[in-house]
């Protein structure tokens, strides 16, 4: 049992991992989960499943990872152990959501969230808990909920004073008003008490750089932030892709702006107000007409975009379309009742 004991912290203070896993991690995990099945110590073997799952997770390994999971789960149903289960969905979550399956990460999380109603689940889990909930919710940009995750998240880490989490959900919540618009209530979070301490660390320079960008509706600031820092930006799956959706609806905007006064247009004239390559400015174009987000229609020949004029339609013709509807009612209710006389 002391060996028991000294293998389960050792696997408690794997965590937290760098950003790069060695491979001396994955070994270490594995010999964990040998050892304690020879042992038949069920116990220890569930927690080396998990550890070894979230290392392989990190080391995109996830199909690999979530066979563990599995196995876990399939366990703590057996035994009923609920706190297992707990942190068995939530790994599952994390690592569908890895792999972009949002289905299976939401089942998942509803099941981890019913099984911790009815366990005591340690206030650091439920900070877990409500982050993994705050970033499938911005994955599907519902940007309202998932601020409200994450400043849930974020209150109990800073109160339990783990800063390195705080910080990374205190990023989350300014990109949330970012992508929400709400550039002054951005700032104000920086502006406040809780800017002033996580404000200047991490990806926050960066994010109140985006933050610029996007208050300017400036394509031109953005593609250099991205430039600038987009090896930093690409190491967060949630800021990278959030980052990008904000430059295509940057893009997206200027287009609608300069386009508006035009019935044509040329496509290098509005390359070079928006400061983006013409083949780009093409593409969004072309997806913005498929989209119906704009009408007209490219001539690419000599390089332009010919807009229809929205026409208000005369409400006489709508009228005129009901009164048709309405005979064709009266028509086929004739119809059946003469059908109905003739049978008698």
């Amino acid at each position: 049992m002391f060996l028991a004991k000294l293998f389960r912290e050792v696997l408690e203070a794997l965590s937290p991992f760098p950003k790069e896993v060695p491979i001396h991690y994955e070994n270490l995990a594995r010999f964990i989960l040998e050892w304690s099945v020879s042992s038949k110590i069920s116990f220890l073997q569930s927690k080396a499943q998990l550890k070894l799952a979230e290392v392989l997770g990190l080391r995109n390994q996830l199909k690999d990872a979530i066979t563990y999971v599995e196995a876990v789960i399939k366990e703590g149903r057996a035994i009923d152990d609920k706190h297992l289960l707990v942190e068995a969905h939530l790994l599952e979550t994390k690592l569908q959501f890895d792999m972009e399956n949002l289905p299976k990460a939401k089942s998942a999380l509803t099941a981890c969230r019913a099984n911790s109603n009815s366990v005591f689940c340690s206030t650091l889990l439920i900070a877990e808990i409500e982050t993994t909930a705050g970033m499938i919710h911005i994955f599907e940009n519902d940007y309202k909920i998932a601020y409200s995750y994450f400043y849930e998240a974020f209150e109990m880490f800073h109160q339990n004073k783990k800063s390195k989490r705080a910080l990374e959900n205190f990023q989350y919540i300014v990109l949330t008003k970012i992508m929400s618009d709400l550039d002054d209530e951005a700032e104000n979070l920086f502006k406040g008490r809780f800017g002033l301490i996580y404000g200047e660390l991490g990806f926050s320079p960066i994010m109140r750089q985006i933050l610029k960008a996007n208050k300017n509706k400036s394509l031109v600031m953005l593609e250099k932030i991205l430039k600038e820092h987009g090896k930093t930006i690409g190491e967060n799956q949630i800021i990278n892709s959030q980052t990008n959706l904000l430059y295509e609806n940057l893009l997206e905007k200027n287009i609608l702006k300069l386009t508006k006064p035009y019935s044509k247009v040329q496509l290098a004239y509005l390359s070079l107000k928006v400061g983006v390559h013409v083949s780009r400015v093409e593409k969004k174009i072309s997806e913005m007409i498929l989209d119906e987000k704009l009408r007209g229609t490219l001539d690419q020949g000599i390089g332009n975009l010919i807009l229809f004029r929205d026409d208000q339609l005369d409400p006489m013709y709508s009228h005129s379309l009901q009164i048709l509807y309405n005979m064709e009612a009266v028509v086929e209710a004739l119809f059946e009742k003469s059908k109905k006389l003739r049978a008698k």
